[in-house]
């Protein structure tokens, strides 16, 4: 769609959202520079900040949370799931602001498995809002919330350039 509204054929994503997550995607124009900033992901060189809003009923005791764990293919084939094995998904999680029912937590992953961000929030016991497949799976309720799940920050040294290079997503969420 974005090459229909912007007549360039040649603009592709350099990274992936899950389906439902919104926020910033970043693309390039000329595929002869690709490999370079597929390469700033894959070495874990881009810092991605996301941030989500879960329900919480109290306050929890500590508000940082290090996730690191194997994330499979899960039964259904398009669910995910953690195993035992090499760690090979890691997200440091922060709650940032809470209220009495919601609480904003932002999501730093290092590594980026299929449905990991929520994954592991549901790991640590604080299910995105809106989330129809972890915990469990479960059918959308009409007028539903869709995944509060946003992209919100990347950051990264230009591979050509070697300017600092910050972008951040106008979306927001609150508490």
């Amino acid at each position: 769609r974005l090459q229909k509204r912007t007549g360039l054929d040649s603009l592709a994503p350099m990274h992936r959202l899950d389906r439902e997550t919104a926020g910033l995607v970043l693309f390039n124009k000329r595929p002869e520079h690709r490999g370079l900033y597929h390469q700033l992901f894959a070495e874990g060189r881009v810092e991605r900040e996301y941030m989500a809003l879960a329900e919480i009923t109290e306050v929890p005791s500590t508000p940082r949370w290090l996730v690191e764990n194997r994330i499979e293919a899960g039964d259904p084939w398009f669910r995910q799931k953690s195993v035992e094995g090499p760690v090979n998904a890691v997200t440091e999680i922060a709650l940032v602001e809470s209220n009495s029912r919601l609480g904003l937590f932002r999501l730093l992953p290092k590594t980026g498995k299929k449905h990991q961000l929520p994954l592991h929030m549901a790991t640590i016991g604080f299910p995105i809002l809106g989330d129809a497949l972890y915990p469990e799976m479960r059918e959308k309720r009409d007028g539903e919330l869709p995944l509060q799940l946003i992209a919100n920050r990347l950051e990264f040294v230009d591979p050509l350039s070697g300017m600092a290079r910050f972008f951040r997503s106008l979306r927001r969420l609150t508490a």
